[in-house]
């Protein structure tokens, strides 16, 4: 009497690799985490030069990755900062509603981005509050757009490095 087995198994190859018992769990986490750390430098260089230099330049000079490889995740995160220490990256990117902009901290930009002294920069910083109380700001969507339009390669390069093949072995 004959009988019939089927027995499923499978092989990973992570980076060209095959990966076998002894080296699985350390080998896919390391060779995981090389993965996204190249995605997110890919990520980062399309983030900085989608970025709209400004009046420092330092929302462009701000982003960095901060991986977290136990637990197989990269965040990129931008470290910018407004004179009065508000984080410059989300009104650029979402925008900002019609109210007024505090004097201090807009008279310390005015005098950045166009080397005046005060009091002329306090007469400047005036008028860009009133504008700024009667009319909106517009958002940007820098980095939405970066990650719609690279999400897909990202995608496909984890994909291309991490693969894992199903073996069907057919005893009998």
């Amino acid at each position: 009497m004959a009988t019939f087995a089927s027995k499923f198994s499978a092989r990973l190859k992570v980076f060209g690799r095959l990966l076998t018992r002894s080296n699985l769990i350390s080998g896919v986490r390391n060779r995981v985490n090389k993965a996204l750390a190249d995605s997110a430098e890919t990520m980062l260089k399309d983030l900085r030069d989608a970025t709209p230099v400004g009046a420092t330049g330092q929302l462009r000079d701000g982003w960095f990755v901060k991986p977290l490889p136990r637990n197989l995740q990269v965040f990129i995160r931008n470290s910018a900062r407004s004179p009065s220490g508000f984080p410059y990256l989300l009104p650029t990117e979402l925008g900002r509603r019609a109210a007024p902009v505090p004097i201090p901290p807009l008279d310390a930009w005015v005098q950045a981005k166009f080397g005046v002294s005060p009091p002329e920069s306090t007469s400047i910083a005036f008028a860009i509050s009133r504008k700024k109380a009667r009319s909106r700001t517009p958002g940007q969507h820098f980095v939405e757009k970066t990650f719609l339009q690279r999400a897909g390669f990202i995608t496909r390069l984890l994909s291309n490095r991490i693969i894992v093949e199903t073996i069907k072995d057919i005893n009998s």
